[in-house]
């Protein structure tokens, strides 16, 4: 039905318009000239893209970070004395175990627990608020144990009151202001590299700057040094929750939606964080109390050198694992095995470089360690399987497969072992202590690795029971 008006024009209209003029054939174009449209790129090109963009930021910034940590901490090394660098070795040793048992993993839950709901700016902020309410709870209970355990485990060592109080207060405050490395998880999320690593970069120069200017005034101390360690983790915890504040919106309080979820991730995690926060310090620790500070530094030096390593466990946590949280159950298998893959290959370059040139280790070491030249290949063993080890047990974490029954008995299983492997074979050395710590990790290797496998399969099998 038309309107009047669009009756009338309809009528007016000829019957039979004039044909137009015939245009131009277009010529055919050659098929070497025809460009594929936008819409055809291949979705496994733009990913390789993407990921290659990540792995130059990735290298590009630890390059920088670690590279300065580890040159730092060679000329520690090199620069104090051996009482010092003992004192020193036994004052991250600590901290390395107060410090998981602080946090008992609750730092790594946030990735997990976001998921894929990255942009949820109010939902990362709920978690992100509720880590630090559970970790500055844990603080004030870690602190009070600190301030016990302490003065035991130096007990043996011919060092003044005085000194040991300075190294347990820088310990203390390396592990209180660690927590605000927990705003690095947004940016990991996000893959903004560039911002989490300028955060660790500007400290670790400064580190250096400070740690140099010290040594030239003739006033570098091991307690002073662990305080400097402490005040840079403040200023890369600052730079590092300025950084993420586009990303979250964090409320003033925790929700206690959120402090359940948490408290339910975590669980599974206490017994076996209690467990690995003594284990990976166990050999350290047993040696101070033998009270010979020139085994402690030694062990600290051969230490040092497994540093070299941490660029790779870096890959792991910042790269692999925020990959393997996107990942759809029926494709964590395969990643797993690729990121393991890739652990491997870089792991057998870097200590097989190692290995070909030992006049470099030897440098990094300085003269008064050249006698630990033998256990090199043992050291870069044991930090290898410790590597490998820690991505293993990352991804059951990362993908929730950790389980009450089995964060209980692996523990167990490995405590066994390692008893008697010290009744066998007593930690009085530094080879002893690098034979432990190959026994132990190559063992949790092959726990976390069977568990995930076996993990996957019931998975899968639920899957494919479940009703359409």
């Amino acid at each position: 039905i038309l309107s009047p008006g669009r009756r009338a024009a309809v009528q007016s209209r000829p019957a039979n318009p004039p044909n137009p003029q015939p245009m131009a054939a277009e010529p055919i174009p050659d098929e070497t000239t025809v460009a594929p449209p936008a819409s055809e790129v291949s979705p496994r090109r733009a990913r390789a893209a993407r990921w290659a963009k990540l792995l130059a930021t990735f290298l590009t910034g630890q390059t920088l970070v670690q590279g300065l940590n580890v040159l730092t901490g060679f000329l520690l090394l090199r620069w104090m004395s051996v009482e010092a660098y003992a004192q020193y070795t036994v004052a991250n040793s600590f901290q390395g175990t107060i410090g998981v048992l602080t946090d008992l993993g609750v730092s790594g839950s946030i990735v997990a627990l976001v998921g894929q709901r990255i942009h949820d700016k109010r939902l990362v902020g709920e978690y992100v608020r509720a880590a630090r309410a559970f970790r500055g709870r844990m603080f004030l209970v870690m602190a009070l144990v600190a301030a016990v355990a302490f003065p035991l485990v130096t007990k043996n060592q011919p060092w003044a009151w005085h000194v040991k109080l300075l190294l347990l207060g820088g310990v203390l405050t390396q592990i209180f202001f660690s927590a605000w490395g927990m705003y690095n998880a947004p940016l990991l999320m996000h893959r903004r590299l560039a911002d989490s690593y300028r955060a660790a970069t500007v400290p670790a120069v400064l580190r250096l700057a400070v740690s140099s200017a010290f040594h030239a005034a003739g006033a570098l101390t091991g307690w002073l040094a662990t305080w400097i360690n402490g005040t840079m983790t403040l200023v890369g915890g600052w730079m590092t929750r300025r950084a993420s504040r586009d990303l979250i919106e964090e409320p003033p309080r925790a929700d206690p939606e959120r402090t359940r979820e948490l408290s339910l991730y975590i669980r599974p995690l206490v017994f076996s964080s209690v467990y690995y926060s003594f284990q990976s310090q166990i050999a350290t620790l047993a040696i101070s109390l033998t009270g010979d500070p020139s085994m402690i530094a030694s062990l600290g030096a051969l230490g040092r050198l497994g540093m070299l390593f941490t660029v790779l466990s870096s890959f792991s946590t910042q790269l692999l694992q925020p990959s393997l949280a996107r990942q759809l159950p029926t494709s964590r298998l395969l990643s797993f095995l690729r990121g393991f893959a890739v652990n491997i290959v870089a792991l057998s370059f870097v200590a097989s470089l190692l290995l070909a040139f030992p006049t470099l280790c030897l440098t990094l070491l300085g003269s008064r360690y050249h006698h630990l030249q033998s256990l090199f290949p043992l050291t870069f063993l044991a930090s290898s399987f410790s590597l490998l080890s820690g991505y293993a047990f990352l991804s059951l974490a990362t993908c929730r497969y950790l389980t009450q029954r089995y964060t209980t008995l692996t523990p167990i299983l490995l405590t066994v072992l390692q008893l008697t492997f010290v009744l066998l074979f007593p930690i009085r050395t530094p080879s002893t202590a690098l034979a432990f710590s190959v026994f132990t990790y190559s063992a949790a290797l092959a726990f976390h690795s069977t568990f995930f496998w076996l993990q996957f399969l019931r998975g899968r099998k639920n899957d494919q029971e479940a009703p359409a």
